[in-house]
Protein backbone atom coordinates (compact mmCIF):
# COMPACT_ATOMS: atom_id res chain seq x y z
CA UNK A 1 0.00 0.00 0.00
CA UNK A 2 2.81 2.38 0.88
CA UNK A 3 4.57 1.65 -2.42
CA UNK A 4 1.37 2.27 -4.35
CA UNK A 5 0.87 5.55 -2.51
CA UNK A 6 4.39 6.66 -3.43
CA UNK A 7 3.80 5.72 -7.06
CA UNK A 8 0.54 7.68 -7.18
CA UNK A 9 2.25 10.65 -5.56
CA UNK A 10 5.05 10.46 -8.13
CA UNK A 11 2.52 10.44 -10.98
CA UNK A 12 0.75 13.48 -9.55
CA UNK A 13 4.05 15.35 -9.16
CA UNK A 14 5.10 14.44 -12.72
CA UNK A 15 1.78 15.67 -14.11
CA UNK A 16 2.06 18.89 -12.12
CA UNK A 17 5.54 19.53 -13.47
CA UNK A 18 4.37 18.90 -17.03
CA UNK A 19 1.41 21.27 -16.62
CA UNK A 20 3.66 23.95 -15.09
CA UNK A 21 6.20 23.56 -17.90
CA UNK A 22 3.47 23.83 -20.54
CA UNK A 23 1.98 26.95 -18.94
CA UNK A 24 5.42 28.57 -18.65
CA UNK A 25 6.26 27.86 -22.28
CA UNK A 26 2.89 29.11 -23.46
CA UNK A 27 3.48 32.37 -21.58
CA UNK A 28 6.92 32.63 -23.20
CA UNK A 29 5.35 31.99 -26.59
CA UNK A 30 2.72 34.67 -25.96
CA UNK A 31 5.35 37.26 -25.02
CA UNK A 32 7.45 36.37 -28.05
CA UNK A 33 4.57 36.54 -30.49
CA UNK A 34 3.39 39.85 -29.02
CA UNK A 35 6.81 41.16 -30.00
CA UNK A 36 6.26 40.00 -33.57
CA UNK A 37 2.75 41.41 -33.73
CA UNK A 38 4.30 44.80 -33.05
CA UNK A 39 5.86 44.36 -36.48
CA UNK A 40 2.74 42.83 -37.99
CA UNK A 41 -0.50 44.17 -36.52
CA UNK A 42 -2.93 41.60 -35.02
CA UNK A 43 -5.64 42.51 -37.50
CA UNK A 44 -3.36 42.01 -40.49
CA UNK A 45 -2.05 38.77 -38.99
CA UNK A 46 -5.57 37.37 -38.52
CA UNK A 47 -6.49 38.40 -42.06
CA UNK A 48 -3.45 36.63 -43.47
CA UNK A 49 -4.02 33.46 -41.47
CA UNK A 50 -7.68 33.33 -42.52
CA UNK A 51 -6.62 33.49 -46.16
CA UNK A 52 -4.44 30.37 -45.91
CA UNK A 53 -5.23 27.53 -48.28
CA UNK A 54 -6.49 24.76 -45.95
CA UNK A 55 -5.30 21.78 -47.99
CA UNK A 56 -1.69 22.93 -47.92
CA UNK A 57 -1.88 23.61 -44.18
CA UNK A 58 -3.38 20.15 -43.75
CA UNK A 59 -0.39 18.82 -45.69
CA UNK A 60 2.02 20.55 -43.31
CA UNK A 61 0.21 19.16 -40.27
CA UNK A 62 0.06 15.69 -41.82
CA UNK A 63 3.81 15.82 -42.51
CA UNK A 64 4.42 16.50 -38.81
CA UNK A 65 2.13 13.67 -37.76
CA UNK A 66 3.86 11.31 -40.19
CA UNK A 67 7.21 12.23 -38.66
CA UNK A 68 5.94 10.98 -35.29
CA UNK A 69 4.45 7.83 -36.80
CA UNK A 70 7.67 6.99 -38.64
CA UNK A 71 9.76 7.50 -35.51
CA UNK A 72 7.35 5.25 -33.63
CA UNK A 73 7.76 2.60 -36.33
CA UNK A 74 11.54 2.73 -35.99
CA UNK A 75 11.22 2.22 -32.23
CA UNK A 76 8.80 -0.66 -32.73
CA UNK A 77 11.17 -2.33 -35.20
CA UNK A 78 13.98 -2.28 -32.65
CA UNK A 79 11.76 -3.41 -29.79
CA UNK A 80 10.43 -6.34 -31.82
CA UNK A 81 13.98 -7.45 -32.62
CA UNK A 82 14.70 -7.96 -28.93
CA UNK A 83 11.20 -8.88 -27.73
CA UNK A 84 8.45 -10.91 -29.36
CA UNK A 85 5.69 -8.54 -28.32
CA UNK A 86 5.70 -4.82 -29.02
CA UNK A 87 2.72 -2.89 -30.37
CA UNK A 88 2.84 0.18 -32.61
CA UNK A 89 0.53 2.26 -30.40
CA UNK A 90 2.76 1.59 -27.42
CA UNK A 91 5.80 2.77 -29.40
CA UNK A 92 3.88 5.87 -30.47
CA UNK A 93 3.08 6.65 -26.82
CA UNK A 94 6.77 6.43 -25.92
CA UNK A 95 7.73 8.66 -28.86
CA UNK A 96 5.16 11.33 -27.99
CA UNK A 97 6.34 11.44 -24.38
CA UNK A 98 9.84 11.99 -25.77
CA UNK A 99 8.54 14.79 -28.01
CA UNK A 100 7.17 16.62 -24.98
CA UNK A 101 10.38 16.43 -22.96
CA UNK A 102 12.53 17.27 -25.99
CA UNK A 103 10.45 20.44 -26.38
CA UNK A 104 10.86 21.62 -22.79
CA UNK A 105 14.55 20.84 -22.19
CA UNK A 106 17.75 22.50 -23.48
CA UNK A 107 19.32 20.81 -26.55
CA UNK A 108 16.27 18.48 -26.58
CA UNK A 109 18.05 16.33 -24.00
CA UNK A 110 15.04 15.32 -21.91
CA UNK A 111 13.23 13.09 -24.38
CA UNK A 112 15.46 10.04 -24.37
CA UNK A 113 15.86 9.77 -20.58
CA UNK A 114 12.07 9.94 -20.18
CA UNK A 115 11.58 7.34 -22.91
CA UNK A 116 14.12 5.13 -21.13
CA UNK A 117 12.28 5.63 -17.84
CA UNK A 118 8.93 4.62 -19.31
CA UNK A 119 10.38 1.64 -21.17
CA UNK A 120 11.98 0.24 -18.00
CA UNK A 121 8.89 1.07 -15.93
CA UNK A 122 6.78 -0.88 -18.39
CA UNK A 123 8.93 -4.00 -18.08
CA UNK A 124 11.74 -3.68 -20.61
CA UNK A 125 15.21 -4.48 -19.34
CA UNK A 126 17.34 -1.37 -18.69
CA UNK A 127 20.24 -2.59 -20.80
CA UNK A 128 17.92 -3.39 -23.71
CA UNK A 129 16.14 -0.04 -23.45
CA UNK A 130 19.47 1.83 -23.40
CA UNK A 131 20.81 -0.09 -26.41
CA UNK A 132 17.65 0.59 -28.41
CA UNK A 133 17.80 4.27 -27.55
CA UNK A 134 21.50 4.44 -28.47
CA UNK A 135 21.15 2.57 -31.78
CA UNK A 136 18.06 4.56 -32.77
CA UNK A 137 19.74 7.87 -31.95
CA UNK A 138 22.98 6.94 -33.74
CA UNK A 139 21.11 6.03 -36.92
CA UNK A 140 19.00 9.19 -36.78
CA UNK A 141 22.04 11.42 -36.20
CA UNK A 142 24.10 9.77 -38.94
CA UNK A 143 21.19 10.23 -41.35
CA UNK A 144 20.88 13.88 -40.29
CA UNK A 145 24.63 14.53 -40.67
CA UNK A 146 24.72 12.94 -44.14
CA UNK A 147 21.62 14.92 -45.11
CA UNK A 148 23.22 18.16 -43.91
CA UNK A 149 26.54 17.38 -45.61
CA UNK A 150 24.81 16.85 -48.95
CA UNK A 151 22.97 20.16 -48.60
CA UNK A 152 26.13 22.02 -47.56
CA UNK A 153 27.95 20.77 -50.64
CA UNK A 154 24.99 21.31 -52.96
CA UNK A 155 23.42 24.61 -51.90
CA UNK A 156 25.73 26.43 -49.45
CA UNK A 157 27.17 28.66 -52.20
CA UNK A 158 23.66 29.78 -53.22
CA UNK A 159 22.63 30.73 -49.69
CA UNK A 160 26.03 32.24 -48.90
CA UNK A 161 25.57 34.61 -51.85
CA UNK A 162 22.18 35.63 -50.44
CA UNK A 163 23.15 35.89 -46.79
CA UNK A 164 26.47 37.21 -45.50
CA UNK A 165 28.11 35.45 -42.56
CA UNK A 166 26.09 32.29 -43.14
CA UNK A 167 28.93 29.85 -43.78
CA UNK A 168 30.43 30.09 -40.30
CA UNK A 169 27.12 29.47 -38.52
CA UNK A 170 26.21 26.47 -40.66
CA UNK A 171 29.69 24.94 -40.35
CA UNK A 172 29.58 25.32 -36.56
CA UNK A 173 26.20 23.60 -36.49
CA UNK A 174 27.43 20.80 -38.72
CA UNK A 175 30.54 20.33 -36.55
CA UNK A 176 28.40 20.03 -33.42
CA UNK A 177 26.24 17.31 -34.99
CA UNK A 178 29.30 15.45 -36.30
CA UNK A 179 30.99 15.62 -32.89
CA UNK A 180 27.88 14.20 -31.22
CA UNK A 181 27.99 11.22 -33.58
CA UNK A 182 31.69 10.54 -32.99
CA UNK A 183 31.31 10.78 -29.21
CA UNK A 184 28.21 8.61 -29.08
CA UNK A 185 29.72 5.90 -31.27
CA UNK A 186 32.87 5.86 -29.14
CA UNK A 187 30.80 5.53 -25.98
CA UNK A 188 28.39 2.93 -27.34
CA UNK A 189 30.84 0.68 -29.18
CA UNK A 190 33.82 0.77 -26.81
CA UNK A 191 32.97 -1.57 -23.94
CA UNK A 192 36.14 -0.75 -22.00
CA UNK A 193 35.47 2.98 -22.20
CA UNK A 194 31.83 2.73 -21.10
CA UNK A 195 32.74 0.38 -18.27
CA UNK A 196 35.43 2.79 -17.01
CA UNK A 197 33.12 5.82 -17.23
CA UNK A 198 30.26 4.11 -15.42
CA UNK A 199 32.53 2.69 -12.72
CA UNK A 200 33.98 6.15 -12.04
CA UNK A 201 30.49 7.62 -12.06
CA UNK A 202 29.25 5.09 -9.50
CA UNK A 203 32.35 5.62 -7.36
CA UNK A 204 31.75 9.38 -7.38
CA UNK A 205 28.11 8.94 -6.38
CA UNK A 206 29.12 6.70 -3.50
CA UNK A 207 31.76 9.18 -2.31
CA UNK A 208 29.13 11.89 -2.36
CA UNK A 209 26.86 9.49 -0.45
CA UNK A 210 24.17 9.82 -3.07
CA UNK A 211 23.98 6.03 -3.34
CA UNK A 212 24.78 3.46 -0.65
CA UNK A 213 23.88 0.10 -2.11
CA UNK A 214 26.90 -2.20 -2.20
CA UNK A 215 25.55 -4.17 -5.13
CA UNK A 216 25.18 -1.09 -7.33
CA UNK A 217 28.41 -1.77 -9.26
CA UNK A 218 27.34 -5.36 -9.93
CA UNK A 219 23.93 -4.26 -11.15
CA UNK A 220 25.47 -1.56 -13.36
CA UNK A 221 27.90 -4.07 -14.85
CA UNK A 222 25.05 -6.50 -15.51
CA UNK A 223 23.01 -3.86 -17.33
CA UNK A 224 26.12 -2.72 -19.19
CA UNK A 225 26.65 -6.28 -20.41
CA UNK A 226 23.03 -6.49 -21.57
CA UNK A 227 23.43 -3.09 -23.24
CA UNK A 228 26.43 -4.18 -25.31
CA UNK A 229 24.94 -7.57 -26.14
CA UNK A 230 21.73 -5.97 -27.36
CA UNK A 231 23.61 -3.26 -29.25
CA UNK A 232 25.71 -5.92 -30.97
CA UNK A 233 22.55 -7.82 -31.92
CA UNK A 234 20.92 -4.70 -33.37
CA UNK A 235 24.08 -3.41 -35.03
CA UNK A 236 24.75 -6.65 -36.93
CA UNK A 237 21.27 -6.92 -38.40
CA UNK A 238 21.73 -5.33 -41.84
CA UNK A 239 18.06 -5.52 -42.82
CA UNK A 240 17.03 -3.82 -39.58
CA UNK A 241 19.58 -1.02 -40.00
CA UNK A 242 18.70 -0.37 -43.65
CA UNK A 243 15.03 -0.14 -42.70
CA UNK A 244 15.83 2.29 -39.89
CA UNK A 245 18.05 4.46 -42.11
CA UNK A 246 15.40 4.64 -44.85
CA UNK A 247 12.63 5.50 -42.38
CA UNK A 248 14.83 8.16 -40.74
CA UNK A 249 15.60 9.72 -44.13
CA UNK A 250 11.88 9.85 -44.98
CA UNK A 251 11.13 11.35 -41.55
CA UNK A 252 13.72 14.10 -42.01
CA UNK A 253 12.53 14.86 -45.55
CA UNK A 254 8.95 15.30 -44.34
CA UNK A 255 10.07 17.56 -41.51
CA UNK A 256 12.26 19.71 -43.75
CA UNK A 257 9.49 20.04 -46.36
CA UNK A 258 6.97 21.54 -43.92
CA UNK A 259 7.99 25.15 -44.84
CA UNK A 260 7.21 24.39 -48.48
CA UNK A 261 3.66 23.31 -47.59
CA UNK A 262 3.29 26.53 -45.59
CA UNK A 263 4.70 28.50 -48.53
CA UNK A 264 2.05 27.10 -50.84
CA UNK A 265 -0.67 27.68 -48.23
CA UNK A 266 -0.06 31.44 -48.58
CA UNK A 267 -0.81 31.18 -52.29
CA UNK A 268 2.86 31.61 -53.18
CA UNK A 269 4.48 29.78 -56.07
CA UNK A 270 7.75 29.86 -57.94
CA UNK A 271 10.29 28.68 -55.35
CA UNK A 272 11.74 25.25 -55.93
CA UNK A 273 10.86 22.63 -53.29
CA UNK A 274 14.52 21.54 -53.27
CA UNK A 275 15.69 25.08 -52.41
CA UNK A 276 13.24 25.35 -49.53
CA UNK A 277 14.23 21.91 -48.28
CA UNK A 278 17.89 23.00 -48.34
CA UNK A 279 16.99 26.23 -46.53
CA UNK A 280 15.29 24.28 -43.75
CA UNK A 281 18.26 21.92 -43.41
CA UNK A 282 20.70 24.83 -43.10
CA UNK A 283 18.40 26.69 -40.71
CA UNK A 284 18.23 23.55 -38.57
CA UNK A 285 22.03 23.47 -38.45
CA UNK A 286 22.08 27.03 -37.13
CA UNK A 287 19.42 26.85 -34.42
CA UNK A 288 19.82 23.26 -33.21
CA UNK A 289 22.93 23.96 -31.12
CA UNK A 290 21.34 26.84 -29.17
CA UNK A 291 21.03 25.67 -25.52
CA UNK A 292 17.45 26.79 -24.86
CA UNK A 293 14.26 24.74 -24.71
CA UNK A 294 13.02 24.47 -28.27
CA UNK A 295 15.94 26.72 -29.32
CA UNK A 296 13.59 29.57 -28.34
CA UNK A 297 14.32 32.70 -30.32
CA UNK A 298 17.05 31.07 -32.40
CA UNK A 299 14.60 28.83 -34.27
CA UNK A 300 12.33 31.76 -35.12
CA UNK A 301 15.28 33.96 -36.07
CA UNK A 302 16.81 31.26 -38.28
CA UNK A 303 13.52 30.77 -40.07
CA UNK A 304 13.25 34.50 -40.76
CA UNK A 305 16.88 34.63 -41.90
CA UNK A 306 16.67 31.72 -44.34
CA UNK A 307 13.11 32.05 -45.60
CA UNK A 308 12.69 35.79 -46.02
CA UNK A 309 13.92 35.41 -49.62
CA UNK A 310 10.98 33.06 -50.30
CA UNK A 311 8.15 34.51 -48.20
CA UNK A 312 9.03 38.24 -48.36
CA UNK A 313 6.21 40.13 -46.57
CA UNK A 314 4.66 36.84 -45.42
CA UNK A 315 7.78 35.72 -43.50
CA UNK A 316 6.57 36.54 -39.98
CA UNK A 317 3.13 34.88 -40.24
CA UNK A 318 4.74 31.92 -42.02
CA UNK A 319 7.22 31.58 -39.17
CA UNK A 320 4.37 31.61 -36.66
CA UNK A 321 2.53 28.83 -38.51
CA UNK A 322 5.76 26.79 -38.85
CA UNK A 323 6.57 27.16 -35.15
CA UNK A 324 3.09 26.12 -34.07
CA UNK A 325 3.16 22.99 -36.22
CA UNK A 326 6.73 21.87 -35.54
CA UNK A 327 7.10 22.87 -31.88
CA UNK A 328 3.89 23.65 -30.03
CA UNK A 329 2.09 20.68 -31.54
CA UNK A 330 4.86 18.47 -30.11
CA UNK A 331 4.28 19.91 -26.65
CA UNK A 332 0.51 19.77 -26.90
CA UNK A 333 0.18 16.21 -28.20
CA UNK A 334 3.06 14.98 -26.04
CA UNK A 335 1.47 16.51 -22.95
CA UNK A 336 -1.92 14.98 -23.75
CA UNK A 337 -0.27 11.60 -24.28
CA UNK A 338 1.48 11.77 -20.92
CA UNK A 339 -1.42 13.13 -18.93
CA UNK A 340 -4.14 10.88 -20.31
CA UNK A 341 -2.17 7.74 -21.06
CA UNK A 342 -3.71 4.55 -19.68
CA UNK A 343 -0.38 3.77 -18.01
CA UNK A 344 -0.81 0.11 -18.77
CA UNK A 345 2.45 -1.79 -18.78
CA UNK A 346 3.85 -3.07 -22.04
CA UNK A 347 3.19 -6.72 -22.79
CA UNK A 348 6.67 -7.98 -22.04
CA UNK A 349 6.24 -11.64 -21.20
CA UNK A 350 8.91 -13.28 -19.09
CA UNK A 351 11.20 -15.25 -21.33
CA UNK A 352 10.02 -13.46 -24.46
CA UNK A 353 13.33 -11.67 -25.04
CA UNK A 354 14.82 -12.76 -28.34
CA UNK A 355 18.55 -13.26 -27.88
CA UNK A 356 19.14 -15.23 -31.07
Amino acid sequence: MEGQALTDKHKKLSKSKVILALITLMIMAGIFYIFFTDILTPGKLVELLESLRPWWIAGAVMAMFLCWLIEAKVLQVFLKRLYHSSGFLYSLRIIMIGQLYNAITPFSTGGQPMQFYHLTKDGYDGGDAASIQAQKFIIYQITLVVYCLVMLIWRLAFFKAQLSGLALLTLIGFSVHAAVIVGLIMFAKNRTLTDAILRKGVALLRRLRLVRKDDLVDRVEKQLGIFHDSLHLLDHNLKLKVQAYVLSAVQLTLFFMIPYFIYRSFGLNGALPADMLAAMVLAHLVYSFVPLPGAAGAAEGSFVLFFNMFFASFTIPAMLVWRIITYYFCMAFGGVTLLFSSRRAAKVVKGSRDIA
